[in-house]
């Protein structure tokens, strides 16, 4: 989902946290927010949140693979 703000600036739909943002990559053929790498890419197995966020990343591969 692609929209405009009144400034002209593209957000896209982040797959993984369920917001539109500005900024981030695209990982086979889904929008991951910046705030959401970072996320993926900081956290510890020893973090409380870690199974947490396993979970909603194996979501989003699994949304993508229905897709194929």
């Amino acid at each position: 989902m692609f929209g405009n703000n009144t400034i002209g600036v593209n957000f896209m739909y982040c797959a993984f946290c369920n917001s539109f943002k500005e900024k981030g990559i695209w990982l086979l053929g889904r929008f991951l927010c910046r705030e959401c790498e970072k996320e993926l890419t900081k956290i510890l197995p020893v973090n409380p949140a870690y199974p947490f966020i396993v979970k909603r990343f194996r979501n989003f591969f699994l949304k993508q693979k229905q897709l194929w």
